[in-house]
């Protein structure tokens, strides 16, 4: 969502006042159902926010103000994708593969070409439910690499490949302890 949706001000869909819930100003995902459920569902708990917001704002708001603004400020926008398999067809080497797909970082990860490339550090947010969270972790072991911080729930969950010496982490390591 973004003020520039030409809502501001509207009666029944304010985004003014959605900075106390924080990340609904700005927030895209993969699907329809992880802006409404995410996040314990901020946006359908709106009575409070209502009310704070039409003190701050100095006007009446009715009590569906924020519940109207995720329905009439969502766009729905296709946007190209790449295809990894092809770009990354004569790339040496991938240092860090970073995911942040809004609870869709399980099928990056289940359609990523690990066959073509595999990178030295693999980082994704943790914050989804256990059996994904199981799904990612089954998907990195089996493609040899080693947790290093990040359980189920945490904002980030990070791996690093184990089986290849000849990597820069590993160098870098090494000098430092000398």
């Amino acid at each position: 969502m973004t003020n520039a949706t030409g809502l501001w001000g509207s009666n029944d869909a304010e985004p003014r006042c959605t900075d106390e819930v924080g990340w609904v100003e700005e927030i895209s995902s993969l699907s329809w159902q992880h802006l409404i459920l995410a996040h314990g569902g901020a946006l359908w708990t709106t009575p409070g926010l209502c009310t704070r917001c039409s003190k701050k704002l100095g006007r009446t708001l009715p009590p569906t103000c924020v519940r109207s603004l995720i329905h009439k400020a969502t766009k729905q926008i296709w946007v190209p994708c790449a295809d990894m398999a092809r770009e990354l067809v004569g790339v040496a080497n991938v240092t860090l593969l970073q995911i942040d797909a809004e609870s869709h970082d399980v099928d990056v990860l289940r359609e990523y070409p690990w066959s073509i490339s595999r990178p030295w550090r693999v980082s994704f947010e943790a914050g989804f439910d256990r059996s994904k969270f199981e799904e990612a972790v089954s998907i990195l072991r089996t493609q040899g690499y080693a947790h290093v911080s990040g359980s189920l729930g945490a904002p980030l969950s990070i791996w690093h490949r184990v089986d290849d010496s000849s990597e820069p982490l590993v160098h870098a390591a090494e000098e430092n302890s000398k």
